[in-house]
């Protein structure tokens, strides 16, 4: 399931290990790209920072430049932070970006 309310929501809302099962494996409502760099308007990417192939954040893609996407999130309020500024805050982490 995938839906939310105010009052109460799906794993899939809450949990980024069980959105990338949800869209990625049980409903292939997204697909993972090669590369987050070739993301566009309204993909999403998910963040594994500790490598331990634990998902830890996702996030979407609100805006294209050019050059690179531009990624919306809700932890601390963040709007069009840019991939590169992302990979450079977390050299470490694996990146799996899904194509929507």
């Amino acid at each position: 399931d995938w839906w939310y309310t105010f009052l109460n929501q799906t794993w899939s809302w809450i949990n980024v290990d069980y959105w990338y099962a949800f869209a990625a494996l049980r409903s292939h409502r997204t697909y993972i790209l090669s590369q987050p760099e070739s993301m566009l308007l309204a993909d999403v990417l998910q963040a594994d920072f500790t490598n331990d192939t634990s998902k830890d954040h996702t996030m979407i893609v609100s805006y294209r430049s050019s050059t690179q996407p531009y990624l919306t999130y809700h932890t601390t309020d963040t709007f069009r932070r840019s991939l590169s500024s992302l990979k450079l805050a977390y050299p470490s982490a694996r990146w799996i970006p899904h194509r929507t």
